[in-house]
Formats: structure tokens, sequence, C-alpha cells
């Protein structure tokens, strides 16, 4: 049986509780977000478009860094945070079906982490002082990073 379809301000403290401290708060951020711009709509009147359209603004709204991907990342996160959100009202048995599904991640960026070469390496222990050298050892054979 389909109930009372809820706001979505109403169904983002279900979609948080009992979720890990870190996913939890990454995912208030950005259902807060969605709040501020469709708090009081009901869950049943968002659709994949307007997901679409929230997850373009919260990456043209991220923090640059030098560092960053254009924003991708926020994008996705805000794609989770509201996949997360139509999941639980899903659950819940206020909705029969999530439209966040329907929008796509933006692809994942290749990382930019190499590992050294064994000139590099090589290199690396030739600048070293001997007291170093255990260290620089250790490091080497158990992939151990800083």
């Amino acid at each position: 049986m389909r109930r009372r379809v809820l706001t979505v301000g109403q169904a983002i403290p279900r979609a948080l509780a009992g979720r890990a401290p870190k996913s939890r708060d990454l995912y208030a951020f950005y259902l807060q977000l969605l709040a501020e711009r469709h708090g009081r709509r009901g869950m049943d009147q968002i659709v994949a478009s307007d997901v679409v359209a929230f997850a373009a603004w919260a990456q043209a709204t991220a923090v640059k860094r030098s560092t960053s991907a254009g924003g991708a990342s926020a994008r996705e996160h805000a794609i989770a945070a509201c996949r997360r959100l139509f999941d639980t009202a899903i659950a819940d048995g206020y909705l029969q079906y999530n439209p966040a599904k329907l929008v796509r991640k933006p692809a994942r960026r290749e990382s930019r982490r190499t590992a050294l070469t064994d000139g590099q390496v090589t290199e690396v222990f030739n600048v070293v002082s001997d007291a170093e050298t255990g260290l620089l050892t250790f490091m080497l054979e158990t992939a151990c990073r800083c």
C-alpha cells in the first residue's frame, strides 16, 4: 500500500537515518542544498530533469581548487545523495520509482597518481643519507606511503 507522499524536506531525515557518520555528513550537505531548491515539493513531483539541473548547479557552484576536476565530484555526490533519498522513499513505501537512477553520473577522470620508476627510486636512494636508507627500504618493500 502506497503511503501519503512526503515533501523533499520531510524525506531527508529518513534518508539520513542509520547512515555511517561520514556518509551521513556528505549526503546531508547535498540534501540540504536540494531542500533549499525543492524542499516543499512532493517527492513524486521531482523528475529526472530536476536531478540533472540540481547536479549541474552543484557542479557549477563547487569550490574550485588547483587539483579539482571542475566540480565533477560535486555532481557525482549530488546525484548519489538524490539516489539515496529516493531509494529510502521507495523502501518506506512512499514512491514506486527513483528518477535519480535515470541520471548518469559523470565519468571519473583518470588518476594522476603514478608509481616511481626504477630510475626515480635509484635517484632518491642516491641523494639520501645512510641513516635514511633503512626507512626508504622499508617503504619501498612494504609499499608504505606517507
